[in-house]
């Protein structure tokens, strides 16, 4: 249906933004739900919650596709606001660095706890 379609990269990047805060709507309620679960527990507790498979899948994918949505929506911003190109460049590259570095070092940390 879709194959001969086209899409510019603007649109392309609205559909992707789009689709990001879709799949981060139900990972949202499922990560409330082991944060409310890790508030209430102990420190063995907390890192028995999160080495079962189902929460450590959900944290991976709240944090990598948070991090993703995040770096499409402040990209938006630095493009419609920042009007010299060459600071611009620069910015969105510092920005995926950033956001990329933080969703490794945070997926890292849960896999530490998950193979502890």
């Amino acid at each position: 249906m879709f194959k001969n379609l086209k899409l510019n990269s603007a649109m392309q990047h609205w559909w992707l933004h789009r689709l990001s805060a879709i799949l981060m709507f139900p990972l949202i309620f499922s990560s409330i739900f082991i944060i409310l679960k890790l508030s209430v527990s102990n420190y063995n507790d907390a890192l028995k919650l999160i080495k079962e498979p189902y929460n450590l899948i959900i944290l991976i994918f709240v944090f990598s596709i948070g991090f993703w949505h995040v770096t499409m929506g402040i990209q938006v911003i630095f493009e419609d606001y920042v009007s010299n190109i060459e600071i611009r460049k620069k910015l969105l590259i510092l920005l995926k660095l950033l956001t990329f570095s933080f969703a490794i070092v945070v997926n890292f940390c849960i896999l530490s706890i998950f193979f502890r």
